[in-house]
C-alpha cells in the first residue's frame, strides 16, 4: 500500500491528510486509495490501472473537481474535471511533447486556449468543440497569421506575413486566399480578387513601377487588360496565359503606336504600325520585334498552414503547406519595326 501511495501521490493528494480516513480497494484491474461515501469514491483519492492513474477529487464515483490524469498512451491532463470529463481550465500534454492550455467542455477544447508544438506551431485564440474557430493568431516557422478561423481553417478576414517578406491582407475560404485581398512583396503589389489561393478575377498588379490592370485567371493575365510603363508607353488589349494574344493596341512615348493582332506576345497577323501618324506596315508575320513584359511573380498558394484540427482528447492533427515564389522582373523594353526602345 505504501509503495502505491508514494508512487502516485501528488499536489492534489496529501497522504498525511488521507491516512486516517482513506480506504484501500482493489477491484478487477483497478486500485483505489482514498475517501469514500456510501460505498462510492468521494473526496480525495488515487486510482490506478496499468500505466494509467488519476490523483485528485472524486464525487459520486466520478472524477470531479481538480486532478491530474496520466493515460496509457503517454498523454496527460492537469486541471478541472466534471463527471469524468475535462471541464473548465486545464493543460493537456501530448505524447510528442506538444500541449494545449486553456478551456474545456466535455473533454473538448472550447473557449480560449494556447496550443504549442515546439518551435514549429503556436496557436492562441478561440476554439469551439475541439476545433480552432473564431479569432486567433497562428505562428509557424514560415509565417504568422492573425485573423478569423472556422472549422479548423483560416476563414474570413486575416493578415498573413511570411518570413520572405510577402504579406497578404484579405479574405480566406477554407485555408486559402479567396475574395478581395492585397498581396505585397519586395518590388510588387497586387490588389484584387483571389480564388483558391491564386490571383483570379479583376485586379491591379504593380511590378517595379510597371502596372497591369485587368483580368486574371489561375494566377496569370487572361482576358482584357491594360499595361503602363514608367516611360509613358502603354498597352490595351487581350492576354492569354500571361502574354499578349489576340487584338491589342501598343502606344509608345514618342507618339508611335501599333493596333492589331498579337500571338505569343508578338505582333503577328493583320495590324497597323504608325510612326508620326504615318503608316509603316499593315501585316506582320512571326514578328521578330518582341515586346517583352516584366516577369510576374507566380504566387500560387500564397496562403499557408491549414490548421484543420481533428482533435480528440489525445490527438491534434495539423497540416502545413506554403508555396511562394517571387522571380526577379526582367528588363522591360519595347521593340518596334527596326528599333529597340527602353520603356
Amino acid at each position: 500500500m505504501y509503495e502505491f501511495i508514494n508512487k502516485y501521490k501528488n499536489k492534489y493528494v496529501d497522504y498525511e491528510d488521507l491516512k486516517n480516513k482513506a480506504v484501500f480497494i482493489r477491484k478487477n484491474d483497478k486500485t483505489y486509495y482514498g475517501e469514500i461515501l456510501n460505498q462510492r469514491k468521494h473526496g480525495k483519492g488515487i486510482i490506478a490501472s496499468g500505466n494509467y492513474f488519476y490523483a485528485g477529487d472524486f464525487q459520486n464515483d466520478t472524477k470531479h473537481g481538480i486532478g491530474y490524469e496520466r493515460n496509457q498512451d503517454g498523454t496527460s491532463y492537469d486541471g478541472e474535471f466534471v463527471n469524468d470529463q475535462h471541464q473548465g481550465f486545464g493543460t493537456y500534454w501530448y505524447a510528442d511533447g506538444s500541449f494545449f492550455e486553456g478551456n474545456w467542455c466535455n473533454s473538448l477544447k472550447h473557449g480560449e486556449g494556447l496550443y504549442r508544438k515546439g518551435d514549429d506551431i503556436e496557436y492562441y485564440g478561440e476554439w469551439k468543440f475541439g476545433q480552432v474557430d473564431g479569432k486567433g493568431i497562428l505562428k509557424t516557422k514560415k509565417s504568422k497569421y492573425e485573423g478569423e478561423f472556422k472549422n479548423g481553417q483560416k476563414n474570413g478576414f486575416g493578415i498573413e506575413t511570411f518570413t520572405n517578406g510577402i504579406c497578404y491582407r484579405g479574405q480566406y475560404v477554407n485555408g486559402k486566399a479567396e475574395g478581395q485581398g492585397i498581396l505585397i512583396g519586395e518590388g510588387f503589389k497586387y490588389e484584387g480578387e483571389f480564388k483558391n489561393g491564386l490571383k483570379h478575377g479583376n485586379g491591379k498588379l504593380i511590378i517595379e513601377n510597371v502596372e497591369y490592370e485587368g483580368s486574371f485567371l489561375n494566377d496569370q493575365k487572361n482576358g482584357y487588360g491594360e499595361m503602363k510603363w514608367p516611360s509613358g508607353s502603354y498597352f490595351k488589349g487581350y492576354f492569354l496565359n500571361d502574354v499578349r494574344q489576340g487584338y491589342g493596341q501598343m502606344f509608345w512615348q514618342d507618339g508611335s503606336f501599333y493596333k492589331g493582332q498579337w500571338h505569343n506576345g508578338k505582333q503577328q497577323g493583320h495590324g497597323r504600325l504608325f510612326n508620326n501618324h504615318r503608316l509603316i506596315s499593315t501585316t506582320f508575320n512571326t514578328n521578330k520585334q518582341n515586346i517583352e513584359e516584366p516577369n510576374i511573380p507566380q504566387l500560387s498558394t500564397i496562403q499557408s498552414t491549414n490548421i484543420r484540427q481533428n482533435i480528440t482528447r489525445s490527438r491534434i492533427s495539423t497540416r502545413s503547406r506554403i508555396s511562394t515564389s517571387c522571380s526577379s522582373p526582367k528588363k522591360k523594353f519595347c521593340q518596334r519595326n527596326s528599333t529597340v526602345q527602353n520603356n
